[in-house]
């Protein structure tokens, strides 16, 4: 019976895969169409945005954007870009 049990815990854990394994970060191609692409490198690292879980105040983006009014005497423009799947 165990070992019945440790077979099929051991084909259980083989079949499982996160799409995660395969992911190879390429620089987005360059676009003028607002595509919403974004890559950059960062001391020779390629950094890619990519959405994380589910957490306590809603998902994860990868990529958000925040801005104040054009009418506002500090107006400024923010982008925040993480990569929630890898440390």
């Amino acid at each position: 019976m165990k070992t019945t049990i440790l077979i099929l815990s051991l084909v259980i854990l083989q079949s499982c895969s996160t799409s995660d394994d395969t992911f190879t970060p390429t620089l987005p191609p360059i676009t003028q169409t607002g595509a919403n692409t974004f890559g950059v490198y960062i001391d020779g690292k390629l950094l890619t945005p990519r959405d994380g879980a589910f957490g306590d105040l809603g998902p994860s983006k990868g990529m958000r954007f925040f801005g104040s009014s054009l009418l506002s005497p500090t107006s400024y423009y923010e982008i925040r870009v993480n990569d929630f799947k890898t440390t």
